[in-house]
């Protein structure tokens, strides 16, 4: 399992999403993606400044839903608020999607919320 990917500032999720189909491939569906929303120790340095933790949920949303979708096979196309996807695909699917863990912290615990959807 990977601990804690980031799939919004540094990675794109379509992304993420092909780099864990090929590990599901490799381990022979023995690999867990762990995803986060990011931290500022090493997100940030691409730039692109740093969003408040209730947008960064957000955008960690709408990336486990692409990669959920990328998993289901096909072409992808998606416009959501933060992340957009043109024609993607995952060439070669492991027989099972990955299994998804997403980290949560916080006391307002809404991320686990999230997580569950």
């Amino acid at each position: 399992m990977t601990f804690v990917t980031c799939p919004t500032m540094r990675y794109h999720p379509a992304v993420v999403a092909q780099k864990a189909a090929t590990m599901g491939l490799l381990s022979d569906g023995r690999f867990t993606l762990g995803l986060g929303a990011g931290e500022n120790l090493n997100e940030h340095v691409v730039g692109r400044g740093w969003p408040s933790a209730d947008v960064r949920h957000a955008m960690l949303a709408e990336a486990a839903e692409v990669i959920g979708l990328l998993f289901d096979g096909g072409y992808v196309n998606y416009s959501g608020t933060h992340i957009s996807v043109d024609a993607a695909k995952l060439y070669d699917l492991p027989a099972q999607p990955v299994p998804i863990a997403i980290a949560a912290s916080g006391e307002a615990f809404r991320m686990p919320r999230r997580g569950a959807r």
